[in-house]
């Protein structure tokens, strides 16, 4: 079972606060891991600091002084720029500790997967310092043996989750998407998890039973932080890929039929995503209901409407911030206080690679980036995204 333990360490308490803050703030970076490296260096707090003032200052250490004349000064500008949005969000206290957070949310995560008709085992949810043997290697933030692996090594059948990588609201999301997955779970199942559940797991898990406890701006910033980053192993942007034919099986059936279908097991699972790639979904036996506004809102989004290829080198994103229709490249750079001889040519650049604008005669035309920056004025989740160096 879980052990509610308080996080009493300093930077401990630094961290939690850090990614609460991140999830509940419209961040612009599009790699949080890099983010979070390269934060690392100007944050730094003492037993009496309280983690909100030590991010201010992290905020104020990292801002550079003078011109912004290449990519590690606009990184540190950006890096100020997010850690001061990150200190202003209003994080609720009951979030963190984030392992107190996660032992307060099991019971409702597990009753809202319930109330659709899944099958839950009573398998408890730990959190360990290290997953039990022979799995203790494992690098992952959560392990759930199946019953034919825990059976043949002699552990409990349990959702483990490792101490040292919780963070407030995205460990939620985590145990909801592994209780999904202990549905599928059967002895005898001839097949691991794969393709499809992961989508499953991710809009029964994460998008629904997570939203019993999680507030829908972490859900949808933890959804695009984990399934739309760049600079990223591969295998997240495969989650989100299976997000997005889940999604479809949801407006086709619902809740209702997305529940039947984990319920029936991995082999039609299997069959239900072949129908998905070859244009057959429509013509499952699957039953029909359970649609959520709440849900089909956070799924049109990130399935729809998001725009995860926008993707800028940070100074090439700070200079985009002030291009705008009829100004001339020289007065983009006199805004952004990037020197002309470094920004001229780099807008030019960036006109190529995205057609976000076009530049004629040293002058901005036909830009959509107006648009974007309105989208974020409004609140919405930016469009336009820096990605951090590498560490």
């Amino acid at each position: 079972m879980i052990s509610p333990h308080v996080a009493a360490d300093p930077a401990a308490r630094l961290r939690e606060r850090l990614y609460a803050g991140i999830y509940l703030s419209p961040t612009r970076f599009a790699n949080i891991e890099r983010f979070v490296d390269a934060a690392g260096p100007y944050l730094h707090r003492t037993d009496g600091d309280d983690p909100v003032a030590a991010l201010r200052r992290a905020a104020s250490a990292a801002r550079p002084d003078g011109p912004l004349a290449d990519d590690d000064l606009a990184t540190r500008w950006l890096l100020a720029e997010e850690l001061r949005s990150i200190a202003d969000a209003e994080v609720p206290a009951a979030v963190v500790p984030a392992e107190q957070a996660l032992h307060d949310a099991v019971a409702p995560v597990r009753a809202r997967l319930a109330a659709l008709g899944l099958p839950l085992d009573d398998r408890p949810v730990s959190v360990v310092d290290r997953y039990p043997a022979p799995f203790g290697d494992v690098g992952l933030a959560a392990f759930v043996p199946g019953r034919d692996q825990a059976r043949a090594a002699g552990t409990e059948l349990a959702v483990h989750l490792r101490r040292d990588r919780l963070r407030p609201f995205h460990s939620v999301t985590i145990l909801a998407h592994e209780l999904v997955h202990t549905v599928t779970d059967r002895a005898g199942t001839p097949y691991g998890i794969k393709g499809l559940e992961e989508g499953l797991a991710e809009l029964l898990g994460c998008c629904w039973a997570a939203a019993a406890v999680v507030p829908a701006p972490a859900l949808r910033a933890i959804l695009l932080h984990g399934r739309q980053g760049a600079g990223r192993a591969p295998l997240w942007t495969v989650y989100g890929d299976h997000l997005r034919q889940a999604a479809l099986l949801y407006r086709e059936y619902g809740l209702t039929g997305l529940a039947a279908l984990v319920t029936a097991g991995r082999e039609r699972i299997r069959e239900v995503e072949v129908a998905v790639l070859t244009g057959r979904h429509r013509d499952l036996d699957l039953p029909r209901g359970g649609w959520d506004e709440s849900t089909a809102r956070l799924l049109d989004g990130l399935t729809g409407g998001s725009l995860p290829s926008y993707v800028l080198a940070p100074l090439d994103l700070l200079l985009a911030d002030h291009v705008q229709d009829g100004r001339t490249l020289a007065e983009v750079c006199a805004l952004a206080d990037v020197p002309p001889a470094v920004g001229v040519p780099r807008l030019g650049a960036t006109a190529a690679a995205t057609a976000l604008f076009r530049v004629d005669g040293e002058v901005v035309h036909d830009s959509i980036v107006e648009r974007y920056h309105t989208v974020r004025r409004l609140g919405g989740q930016p469009v336009l995204r820096w990605l951090p160096p590498p560490a």
